[in-house]
């Protein structure tokens, strides 16, 4: 999709859950509380406090001071692998996502930082709620080169660690075939992870000798695959992320495979409703 098609599609879906103009397309904690009452029809379930309407015979529910404009931090985690695609290659995905998302939060009026980091090259763009963010992504993320990259989980954890000293909402977006550790930053922010994956990576569906290209620097490797090769190759990847699940779960990250495949508008539409 061209970066106009983008922005078209994700106005019509994403916003479609929005109460009105000024809503988040996140679920974060962007309000401030004010007080306690009791409840009246329309209230919003999600604002009882129960702790308090265990205390008598009347629902009681929170009340909030307007939203507060929240602090948005999409990290692309580019790697090499993003290269690869069966009908279309990963980093295409990225490209529709990013995008997609830029313009929504800015459109929300919430604030947005942009990371995309790899070993080799980080580039940053520091917060704003200006709408030309999403074309400068866009541009960005476009020439932005998986030729030879390769992930550095360690240092960019530190970066953010360091660099974000309010709480965000951060939106990770890699493939995520590497192992992270996201348990300190999940505890300081509300974190959604959206991985990237193509279905021929994850079901080997050939046999025989084939010539597979390492990405990193598109070198070609003769490999005879035969029915016991696949199978250890299958369990090595329902391992990595049955890992990789339990890890996000135990730390309450919000997470949504997305294949090459997909409706890349849509399955973000999954995560945020």
């Amino acid at each position: 999709m061209t970066k106009n098609e983008i922005i078209i599609r994700s106005k019509k879906r994403l916003y479609l859950h929005t109460r009105g103009e000024n809503d988040s397309l996140f679920s974060g904690d962007g309000l401030d509380f004010r007080e306690l009452r009791e409840y009246t029809s329309g209230d919003d379930v999600r604002y009882i406090n129960w702790s308090a309407t265990a205390k008598g015979t009347t629902p009681i529910v929170n009340t909030f001071n307007e939203a507060k404009q929240m602090n948005v931090v999409l990290v692309y985690l580019n790697s090499a692998s993003l290269g690869f695609g069966s009908k279309k290659n990963k980093k295409s995905i990225a490209v529709e996502l990013i995008t997609a998302l830029s313009h929504a939060v800015v459109s929300t009026h919430d604030r947005l930082m942009t990371i995309f980091w790899s070993d080799q090259k980080q580039i940053i763009h520091p917060q704003t709620m200006k709408k030309s963010i999403a074309d400068i992504n866009y541009d960005t993320i476009t020439k932005l080169s998986t030729h030879g990259a390769d992930m550095s989980w360690g240092t960019l954890n530190q970066y953010l660690l360091g660099v974000l000293k309010k709480k965000s909402i951060i939106v990770i977006i890699g493939d995520m075939l590497d192992e992270i550790n996201i348990s300190e930053l999940a505890y300081k922010h509300e974190i959604y992870v959206l991985i990237l994956r193509d279905i021929a990576e994850e079901r080997l569906e050939i046999s025989g000798e084939h010539t597979f290209v390492d990405m990193r620097d598109h070198r070609g490797y003769e490999l005879d695959i035969d029915a016991r090769s696949i199978a250890k190759y299958t369990e090595m990847m329902e391992k990595h992320d049955e890992k990789l699940y339990s890890h996000f779960v135990s730390h309450k990250v919000r997470y949504q495979k997305i294949y090459t495949d997909e409706d890349s508008i849509e399955a973000l539409y999954r995560i945020m409703r």
